[in-house]
């Protein structure tokens, strides 16, 4: 009977083990699941902040040739002219008005 005993003995030290690993290895599989999950997040992260840097680089060069548009001075030369184009004093037009007295109301 002893034999018996000890067979028992074994068979339930060989279970325990055998629940011990699997539980260990159900861990670290899970552990394994969360670290691929969270490389699947950084890369995302990577690629979004990517793009925004490129997005903002875009525009910042766009808006760079608008202002360098707008800030262009252009240079004439000083000329007097006492006719242009056949006209007096320049080409301008000068024109007096008398108006009336104002009225009282």
């Amino acid at each position: 009977m002893n034999t018996a005993g000890d067979v028992s003995l074994k068979v339930e030290v060989f279970i325990r083990e055998v629940t011990e690993r699997i539980g260990k290895r159900l861990e670290i599989d899970r552990q394994l699941t969360l670290m691929k999950d969270d490389m699947n997040f950084m890369g995302i992260m990577a690629i979004g902040l990517l793009l925004v840097g490129l997005f903002v680089a875009i525009a910042s060069k766009l808006l760079g040739r608008s202002e360098k548009k707008s800030s262009r001075l252009y240079r004439l030369p000083d000329v007097l002219v006492g006719e242009r184009l056949g006209a007096p004093n320049g080409g301008g037009k000068i024109s007096w008005i008398i108006y009336g007295p104002t009225s009282g109301q």
